[in-house]
């Protein structure tokens, strides 16, 4: 985050950083971050959808985009959604009260998901620095699998992973430029989760659904290629003389 601060303000720019992934794992402290700005939302925390919080830093001018009226500061016109802000406040203090200890048994766990992905999975890449991370955010993915394949042989198995990036723009079907930057593998990216009722049993579950799920997309990807083949084709849908 400082050498993106020290980039911004070298060309004159705000900085905005969400950090909703953060919030409630991981110690944030505003003025020692430097940025301008930063939002995160409730629901990721356990609060009610529909509320959010945004810092701003002190001598930071906002041009508001709904007019009308004078309530917050004349940044926003409306009533604000009180119920679902105090619900995001009593989820705040909550997260804040368990932040230490919650954030040091999410690591132990994410720990041994990384380290069994690595030794149960052949071939499977972790994504991320092994600390400079959050503590309950697994990524990883498998050369020659598609993520969207392993989703949904996992999920037939009572787990529930995502991949791509978190909160991708709706309709875009494009592969995540953030993941692209970081050299991941943007179609075949898998990420797993951590949260409050997340076990030791639950992750030792995966563990042991994981590897025969890739075994066999690996086997049906051989034998589709190999039945590709034998038809004069490929398994990209173009057939040889195509591709001459």
């Amino acid at each position: 985050m400082a050498e993106a601060v020290r980039l911004a303000r070298a060309v004159g720019a705000l900085l905005h950083s969400d950090v909703s992934y953060a919030i409630g794992h991981v110690p944030v402290d505003a003025e020692r971050l430097g940025a301008d700005l930063l939002s995160f939302s409730g629901h990721l925390l356990g609060g009610p959808p529909g509320a959010g919080v945004l810092y701003v830093r002190r001598g930071v001018s906002l041009t508001p985009l709904i007019v009308g009226d004078d309530r917050e500061r004349k940044r926003r016109a409306g009533r604000p959604g009180l119920a679902a802000v105090a619900g995001l406040a009593a989820a705040l203090d909550e997260a804040s009260e368990t932040l230490a200890d919650e954030a040091g048994r999410l690591w132990d766990l994410s720990e041994r998901l990384r380290g069994g992905i690595t030794e149960r999975v052949d071939g499977a890449v972790l994504h991320g620095h092994p600390t400079w991370r959050v503590p309950h955010i697994v990524c990883f993915s498998v050369p020659g699998v598609e993520a969207e394949a392993i989703l949904m042989a996992l999920d037939e198995r009572g787990f529930r992973l995502g991949t791509g990036a978190t909160c991708p723009p709706s309709g875009v079907e494009e592969a995540s430029h953030v993941l692209r930057a970081m050299g991941h593998l943007t179609a075949g990216t898998v990420r797993a989760g951590l949260g409050p009722e997340t076990t030791a049993e639950d992750v030792d579950g995966l563990l042991q659904a994981l590897p025969p799920v890739v075994a066999g997309l690996r086997r049906m990807a051989t034998a589709s290629g190999e039945a590709m083949a034998r038809l004069g084709g490929s398994p990209d849908g173009k057939d040889q003389e195509g591709t001459r």
